[in-house]
């Protein structure tokens, strides 16, 4: 599984057009932030590098952070809807965590929800992984499901700054994850979901919806 996540980071830091010597990416320890910013136009903008800022944190501190961010949101739980109203976005994706459905999605407390932000909104994604068994990484495309074994291969990344690469598993002590910057440009549908093959197919996505 490693050598296949390498070749498959490889490809995507390519674009897709030539495999490179792109090595797999472990997170180091630091914080929760990372630079905010406004890259080129198209349907998503952004500025972070290719898979985004490393970074890791306790599972105390990000749960934390995931209920107090759920507090200025609207949820809808039964429509398993969460729903923000400000220009400023910003969205914690567990993936797999304990508790809920194997490969899955946890945002604010909801398992694979719909996320539907205002355009133009900035957009911070901080990917954890609370899966103590398997990688996962994050991307946002227009492709819709349901989605074949090798999802990554053919749906698009909507943006260089909407991809994250898998991260290790998670541990007791530390949740590793990346940290994704990117603007709301346009209106429209997208979807998110693990990149990491077969793993979408099982179920690991959701939508957002821009408006």
């Amino acid at each position: 599984m490693v050598t296949l996540l390498l070749v498959i980071g490889a490809g995507y830091a390519a674009f897709r057009l030539a495999l490179s010597d792109y090595p797999a990416v472990h997170a180091a320890d630091g914080g929760m932030g990372g630079m905010m910013g406004r890259g080129s136009s198209g349907m998503m903008t952004g500025s972070s590098a290719m898979g985004g800022t490393a970074q890791s944190a306790t599972p105390v501190s990000i749960r934390a952070l995931t209920v107090r961010l759920a507090g200025a949101a609207a949820i809808d739980r039964r429509a398993d809807t969460i729903i923000e109203r400000t220009k400023r976005v910003h969205l914690v994706a567990l993936a797999s965590p304990e508790g809920v459905p194997d490969m899955t999605w946890n945002v604010d407390g909801l398992v694979n929800p719909t996320v539907v932000i205002p355009r133009g909104a900035r957009v911070t994604i901080d990917l954890f992984n609370a899966d103590e068994d398997h990688q996962h990484g994050w991307e946002l495309t227009v492709t819709p499901p349901p989605y074949r074994f090798m999802a990554m291969m053919y749906a698009a990344v909507a943006q260089p700054s909407s991809f994250a690469m898998p991260v290790q598993e998670a541990s007791s002590a530390r949740w590793l994850g990346h940290s994704l910057h990117f603007t709301a440009a346009d209106s429209g549908t997208f979807y998110y979901f693990c990149p990491v093959p077969g793993h979408a197919q099982k179920g690991m996505y959701g939508k957002l919806v821009v408006r």
